[in-house]
């Protein structure tokens, strides 16, 4: 799964070059070698835990723009994956990361109150961050440093989410981050270890 090379190169359509074709050739070749690799699902124990796992790549693009990345599971394996262009752009990393952790929390609640409605009893809906700077910016209720109006609408309605419990914010060191997988380039034994997580396969 390379779903950031998707997401960055159909922001290339109109202004492609051969290093894009030559990406495009590379992702067809993993998704026709990867055809057979399944994605499997387990829901946790009653109640249930939802986790969002969420971050994002500061001025990836060549706007200057951030990129979100959101896994959401409710056990094992991802019921949804995202992987975005931001829509405005930000002055610093953790700006980024609260646009992203603003963002996610959206499809993350979709998900809560979708669970609900099935009468499954939800213990909790954690978001996971490895930005520090932006979880205290959260936690503590206050934005760090000036910002502009776009910024203070995303943090005051998270904030407002964690206020009233809806959602809690959760730290995760960034190598257990699985959206990593979501906002960077990534090979190796990091890229098959959140491919295992994002797919639950063994």
């Amino acid at each position: 799964m390379k779903p950031l090379h998707t997401s960055f190169l159909m922001t290339r359509v109109h202004n492609s070059t051969e290093q894009d074709w030559q990406k495009l050739e590379r992702l067809l070749s993993y998704v026709n070698g990867t055809k057979e690799i399944p994605l499997c699902l387990e829901m946790g124990n009653n109640p249930v835990e939802i986790v969002a796992n969420i971050d994002s790549s500061h001025a990836t693009h060549g706007d200057y723009r951030g990129h979100t990345g959101i896994y959401i599971s409710l056990g094992k394996g991802a019921i949804q994956a995202i992987s975005t262009k931001q829509a405005i752009n930000t002055k610093s990393s953790a700006e980024t990361e609260l646009v992203a952790a603003s963002d996610g929390g959206t499809p993350a609640i979709n998900v809560l109150n979708i669970v609900k409605c099935q009468g499954i009893h939800v213990k909790a809906l954690y978001i996971e961050q490895d930005n520090k700077s932006t979880l205290s910016m959260i936690q503590n209720g206050r934005a760090t440093g000036p910002t502009s109006r776009h910024i203070n609408i995303r943090f005051f309605w998270l904030n407002d989410r964690v206020a009233n419990g809806e959602v809690t914010m959760r730290y995760v060191p960034t190598e257990e981050m699985t959206s990593d997988l979501l906002t960077k380039h990534m090979e190796g034994k990091l890229f098959y270890k959140h491919r295992k997580t994002l797919l639950n396969i063994p």
